[in-house]
């Protein structure tokens, strides 16, 4: 299966965080929500289960486990929190589980997850299950287009001068560091005079950084940092 992640998807007027948050019209390249289509079994589980009537309070069921322990058996044992919504794209379904191998420990986290109330509901069973038993392929397709775009990433920053791209792994967010371009607001300066909104490192205590979304068509890409090079070109004039 080849997944065509280069196709655009207009998001706009969907009252989408990303495209419609912000107001005006500009390049969304900040929060981490990918501009990436979600995985078809992932899809196809959803409008299977919009078929019934009924979307009620729901609980985790055997399959929903099995789920979980059939993907695990196929990788190593390790004890941490996961979850599908930033994996397989869909965020606006949150549901998380923590893997436990040390039967002390998984007894006394349950002690204490039993005073927590956690309201998921019933489309997130549903994605989730579908993402973790059939979402396998669309991931590894996933991986390489990431990859791909990182590396053009990591070129195209090379080429604008005073902007550098920190090393990263196993993420679709970069940092780029922006200091050298005696911008005092980049994240401000590039909304403004580039149309692209970044995420603004001052809020992660990094000032002089911003933070890019990657996960997106390479078009999207392509076009920003034309405009990212062009405003810092004009300023310099």
């Amino acid at each position: 299966m080849k997944i065509d992640f280069n196709r655009q998807i207009n998001r706009k007027h969907t009252d989408c965080a990303k495209w419609d948050g912000q107001g005006g019209d500009y390049i969304p390249l900040w929060i981490a929500d990918m501009d990436l289509p979600v995985a078809e079994p992932v899809l196809e589980a959803l409008k299977n289960r919009l078929e019934h009537p009924f979307l009620g309070y729901t609980f985790p069921g055997e399959s929903v486990y099995q789920a979980v322990i059939s993907y695990y058996e196929e990788r190593q044992r390790v004890i941490l929190h996961h979850s599908a919504s930033k994996t397989y794209n869909i965020p606006g379904l949150p549901l998380a589980f923590a893997v436990i191998p040390n039967e002390e420990l998984s007894h006394k986290y349950e002690e204490v997850a039993a005073t927590m109330h956690a309201p998921f509901d019933t489309l997130s069973f549903i994605a989730f299950e579908a993402a973790f038993t059939k979402g396998e392929e669309w991931r590894q397709e996933l991986l390489k287009y990431l990859r791909e775009n990182k590396k053009w990433l990591d070129e195209r920053i090379s080429w604008i001068p005073g902007l550098s791209i920190c090393h990263s792994e196993g993420t679709y967010l970069g940092w780029i560091d922006a200091r050298e371009t005696g911008v005092s607001d980049p994240d401000g300066f590039f909304m403004k005079e580039a149309g692209v909104k970044f995420n603004d490192g001052d809020s992660f205590s990094a000032p002089g950084f911003v933070r890019v979304n990657f996960a997106c068509p390479r078009s999207y890409l392509e076009e920003a940092f034309d405009r990212v090079e062009k405003a810092l070109q004009s300023k310099n004039v």
